[in-house]
């Protein structure tokens, strides 16, 4: 199955592209409004980390782990945080 493709724009990954192996119709509304939430929750958390907020870090963590944001990332909320963690330490890391 493939969940999320993981290059996009800049090297980047893409959460639109999180598709279903059931769904053929890239195009399903309800899958574009699941990558628009997962989106602005890893950008959210990416600048919680970045910020060092703990509370809104732990808050986004809950909601990547939780049912409902299983169920929005087929099951890729581990992956998400990871992936966030990184960009967020690259941030960091080339930021002056």
């Amino acid at each position: 199955m493939d969940y999320i493709r993981k290059r996009g724009k800049g090297g980047g990954w893409n959460l639109i592209s999180i598709v279903a192996e059931s769904h053929t119709d890239v195009d399903n509304p309800y899958l574009e409004l699941a990558a628009g939430i997962l989106r602005q929750a890893k950008r959210d958390y990416i600048i919680a980390i970045i910020a060092n907020d703990i509370k809104q870090m732990q808050k986004l963590e809950r909601f990547f782990l939780s049912d409902w944001g299983q169920f929005l990332s087929f099951k890729q909320g581990e992956y998400i945080i990871k992936r966030s963690m990184e960009i967020a330490i690259e941030k960091m890391n080339h930021t002056p």
